[in-house]
C-alpha cells in the first residue's frame, strides 16, 4: 500500500491548533500544493499555507 505524502492536521498540530477548523483545512490544502510544487521546504510550505488561508478568510469576511 502506498503511503500518502499529504500532510494532515496531526503533522502540524501545534501550529494549526490556533486556527479555525475551516482555515486549518485550507492551510493544509495550500501547504500540500506548495510542497508538491517543490518551491517550498516543509516548514516554509506550512507557514505559507497558514498565511494564505488566513488572508483568504480575512478577505472573505471583510
Amino acid at each position: 500500500m502506498e503511503k500518502s505524502n499529504k500532510w494532515t492536521f496531526a503533522s502540524f498540530q501545534l501550529k494549526l491548533n490556533k486556527l479555525e477548523p475551516k482555515t486549518c483545512d485550507k492551510a493544509l490544502e495550500i501547504a500540500n500544493k506548495c510542497k508538491e510544487s517543490g518551491e517550498f521546504y516543509e516548514e516554509s510550505a506550512i507557514e505559507e499555507g497558514m498565511v494564505q488561508a488566513m488572508q483568504l478568510f480575512y478577505d472573505l469576511e471583510g
